[in-house]
């Protein structure tokens, strides 16, 4: 399964409280849909020497897309992805920047100076 991460933070686990990387991004479903899906990747863990290059990878390139392969979701009504998946970066791509919305020009009160 291919997901797209857009945001790596930092954040204190519920058990233990230590130090956790929770990763954000969407993938696409069996319709052809995108769905939002997250990962919590704890550095205790046997795990995390799978996600150790692909943290880097995604704090280099932080505000972009980083693509990965070979995930597989935990619990897919969560939008959980397994932290024992073991990723690949496929890409990296720019983010896209957000047009701010052009209002059309207000012709209606003019209208009114015609008649």
């Amino acid at each position: 399964m291919i997901i797209a991460i857009h945001s790596i933070t930092d954040i204190t686990t519920r058990h233990g409280g230590h130090d956790i990387f929770r990763l954000d991004g969407y993938y696409s479903d069996e319709f052809g849909e995108l769905q939002k899906c997250k990962t919590f990747v704890d550095p205790k863990m046997d795990n995390f020497k799978d996600w150790v290059d692909i943290l880097a990878v995604i704090a280099e390139n932080r505000g972009n897309i980083v693509q990965l392969d070979g995930c597989r979701m935990k619990n897919r009504a969560q939008g959980l992805v397994s932290a024992d998946s073991k990723p690949r970066v496929e890409s990296i791509y720019v983010k896209p920047t957000k047009k701010k919305a052009v209002r059309p020009v207000n012709t209606f009160t003019s209208l009114f100076g015609k008649l």
